[in-house]
């Protein structure tokens, strides 16, 4: 997954993460953390956690069949940011 922010200055960031990252312990449990602190949430967190790795796996399948694909492109006063997988 690649990020690309630029803004209207010409200053920009690019960063890239691991597609794989998805189904990793690391971003489960800040899924988890984010949700035990909103109290106002409520969020079953359970289906989701068993459904990232369903998910890692069909979005690899699509890319190997399809190719990358931007997932979201906004520009908005010279500043743009785009999210390819």
């Amino acid at each position: 997954m690649r990020i690309y922010i630029k803004s209207n200055d010409g200053h920009g960031i690019k960063l890239w993460f691991p597609t794989s990252l998805l189904k990793s312990k690391f971003v489960l449990n800040y899924i988890i953390k984010l949700n035990s602190n909103k109290e106002d949430i409520n969020i079953d967190i359970e289906p989701l956690m068993e459904s990232l790795p369903i998910i890692y796996k069909n979005l690899k399948k699509y890319i190997k069949e399809q190719g990358h694909f931007t997932l979201l492109e906004v520009s908005s006063g010279g500043n743009e940011v785009l999210i390819k997988i």
